[in-house]
């Protein structure tokens, strides 16, 4: 079929969504399908394609809804974990029942200021008001008795082989010391959102399996223990691996944390300081103990202590002007692949040693919190001899120290953080948000960041990763003229005070974004957004063999429609176009190096464009589910990608970078087998039309096709 006629049968397909009447917005998993757009945005604004493994952050949401949280006794963390109210929303309804008492219905949110029909029909499958006896006296063996048990079992790989897992030669060996296959295995058991324990283990394509260097099997092996209202004192306990977070985020926050995305008033973090790990990010989290104890009505105190091996590659320094003591510094591993010998080498070669506490003191309307966390490595860190790098932490020890506070005002939140390192370095983030009217809500967020702040485990509100080299300016706008149509702006500057990666002198940037949404009722969801982004990075010119900094501006439109046909069918639409294109060099006329060669500047201009259709089934009589997705694009260059948030099996989710020219598929089929379990088969293949192979060195496939599949069982006790 050819590329127009894609085209045709695509709008074709838009036409039979608009035409057909309708009635819930929760994907294929039965989750949100607004938190859909913030994973999304998170993968645009990192720029890579990402397998997502979400256990933490949805685990929650389905507990939720086999025992929903009760809004009349919910407290202002659980109301955060939902991930799905704004701090406005959350602020207004505490004072709504302190001022008049329990909700009686569900539908009083409606009187309820800042909550909109949208936001209620949002979160109704995860709350109640209903009212529900306290079990902080029942017994730890009741519990455990009541609690909800979950075997996942899941087996993938890809169908074409890799270059590293093919032998150069009958005497040279694959790259890759494993098979293709991916092995994923979890036990979890939980009771509602009070209790979790559970163990995760993976090996990933390429590791060996049993044998060699994982003799015990798995490469990856992770535990947990969590327990909420231990009783009066303890409100939290954490054993074994876990997430932690402090404040806004400038010191300490290794959990997922959405930036810039379609929420655009949402740049305050928040929620609980410590938290389960149940991910299989092999490298951020912690591995200890840790518990938040509540010392009284108004003080909270977080304590934590981890101890763990990481991976770390030698890097030989120039001794003539590094000490002695730190000429061979290691550099952190972040991939938690273990596939060839370099890799297999740097695992565990480093001990970290982490303590953290954290004092909360809350007053009427906020609190105010001092943090401190130490750092301690057996051996000096550090990153690579480069310029982009001289002010990045090197050593083995690093205290660091903040102070953060949140205010609410009337209809006003103030919040921030102050932190320092223990090279006398301070950092600081700050923001306001407000709601000016029923209809109208905006945010600021400023952000100082010098280059010479140390962190090691910081995340915060930022364009780029970590809490350094950057100061900037954010400004979210949100209106909502009427119970149907949304509209949500945000436009955000700043500035690299020191060299970056690829910017040879310090550079600035800014983005814009803007968005409207239609919605009707509960069944269809239309919006349009434009997104453009400025910054700049340095390209070599051919007259001066020298770099010059230059903005590269990119630019994205898209539509979209999602509606649910009938209680068994819903589908959903997608056109997008991007334009990529480079600032004009000093001499126009010059050619500069672009994409592995020196071309004219008037050829490096690329535009994109994609297009996909989705159909969810799940038909009503029998325990069957079918969601699948055909998808268009041609995209000149990499620079121009698209990404798109595809559903796969369950706790799990991919955004690939659509690039080149062809088609991608992929289908999803759930069937409950039993009462108890339910097994899920997901095949996805991308096809190019005008390239020869998929990505390059160990990774490299040959062929124009690139086919994954996957299969998973789930056993619910």
């Amino acid at each position: 079929m050819c590329f127009q006629n894609h085209i045709r049968f695509l709008l074709m397909g838009i036409y039979l969504v608009f035409s057909t009447s309708v009635t819930a917005q929760l994907d294929s998993l039965g989750l949100p399908a607004a938190l859909e757009y913030q994973i999304e945005s998170y993968i645009e604004n990192v720029g890579e394609e990402v397998d997502f493994d979400f256990n933490t952050l949805y685990e929650t949401l389905n507990t939720l809804l086999q025992k929903p949280l009760n809004l009349n006794q919910a407290t202002d963390y659980q109301l955060e974990n939902l991930g799905l109210l704004s701090d406005l929303q959350i602020n207004s309804l505490l004072n709504y029942r302190a001022e008049r008492g329990n909700l009686l219905a569900i539908y009083e949110l409606q009187a309820v200021p800042n909550f909109d029909l949208l936001t209620i029909y949002r979160i109704l499958p995860f709350v109640t008001v209903n009212r529900s006896l306290d079990d902080l006296n029942e017994s730890f063996a009741a519990i455990l008795a009541k609690s909800q048990k979950n075997l996942y079992l899941r087996w993938s790989r890809n169908i074409e082989v890799p270059k590293g897992f093919r032998a150069k030669t009958e005497e040279i060996p694959p790259a890759y010391r494993g098979d293709l296959n991916k092995y994923y295995l979890r036990f979890a058991q939980t009771y509602e959102n009070r209790i979790s324990f559970g163990i995760t283990l993976e090996k990933d394509p390429g590791e060996d399996f049993f044998r060699n260097s994982n003799p015990q099997g798995f490469d990856f092996m992770s535990a947990h223990f969590m327990y909420k209202k231990v009783n009066k004192t303890i409100e939290r306990l954490v054993l074994g691996d876990f997430n932690a977070k402090f404040g806004q985020g400038l010191i300490l926050n290794t959990g997922f944390s959405p930036g810039k995305n379609v929420f655009v008033n949402a740049t305050r973090r928040s929620g609980a300081p410590l938290n389960r790990f149940t991910s299989v990010s092999e490298q951020i989290y912690f591995r200890g103990a840790g518990a938040t104890l509540k010392l009284n009505k108004k003080w909270a105190w977080t304590n934590f202590i981890s101890l763990r091996k990481r991976d770390g590659n030698v890097i030989q320094t120039d001794t003539s002007t590094v000490d002695l003591t730190i000429q061979n510094l290691n550099s952190l591993r972040l991939s938690g692949l273990h596939r060839t010998d370099r890799e297999i080498e740097a695992e565990n070669s480093l001990q970290q040693l982490s303590v953290g506490t954290s004092l909360k003191y809350k007053v009427a309307k906020g609190n105010i919190a001092a943090n401190v966390l130490y750092t301690q490595f057996d051996q000096a860190i550090g990153k690579r001899d480069k310029p982009y790098n001289d002010y990045f932490f090197k050593g083995k020890r690093l205290l660091n120290a903040s102070l953060d506070y949140t205010y609410f005002y009337r209809n006003f939140i103030f919040f921030g953080e102050t932190a320092w390192s223990d090279n006398n370095q301070f950092a600081t983030v700050n923001g306001i948000t407000a709601t000016l009217s029923s209809k109208i809500a905006f945010s600021i967020h400023s952000r100082f960041l010098p280059r010479d702040f140390q962190s090691l485990f910081g995340q915060t509100f930022t364009e780029t990763v970590g809490t350094t080299n950057e100061n900037g300016l954010y400004i979210g706008l949100s209106f909502n003229p009427t119970r149907e149509w949304r509209f949500a702006f945000y436009a955000d500057t700043w500035k690299h005070p020191w060299l970056r990666f690829r910017a040879d002198a310090p550079s600035r940037g800014k983005e814009y974004y803007a968005r409207l949404t239609f919605n009707k009722r509960r069944d269809m969801e239309a919006y349009i957004h434009y997104k453009y982004e400025s910054k700049q990075e340095s390209y070599r010119l051919d007259y001066t063999n020298l770099d010059e900094l230059l903005f590269k501006n990119k630019s994205n439109f898209r539509f979209q429609l999602h509606k649910q046909v009938t209680k068994r069918l819903t589908l959903r639409s997608r056109l997008e176009w991007s334009i990529f294109d480079i600032e004009k060099a000093t001499n126009p006329d010059g050619l500069l190096f672009y994409d592995g060669a020196f071309r004219p500047q008037s050829d490096i201009k690329s535009n994109g464009f994609m297009a996909f259709q989705d159909i969810i089934y799940k038909p009503v009589n029998i325990p069957l589910s079918l969601t699948t997705r055909f998808a268009i694009f041609e995209v000149d260059r990499y620079d121009a990608r698209i990404y798109a948030y595809e559903n796969d099996v369950t706790y799990q989710f991919s955004i690939p970078a659509y690039y080149n020219k062809g088609t991608r598929f992929y289908a999803n089929l759930k069937y409950r087998a039993k009462k108890h379990l339910t097994l899920e088969v997901r095949y996805a293949q991308t096809f190019w039309n005008n390239q020869e192979a998929f990505s390059a060195g160990n990774n490299r496939i040959d062929g124009q096709t690139r086919s994954e599949l996957k299969v998973q069982a789930r056993w619910r006790f």
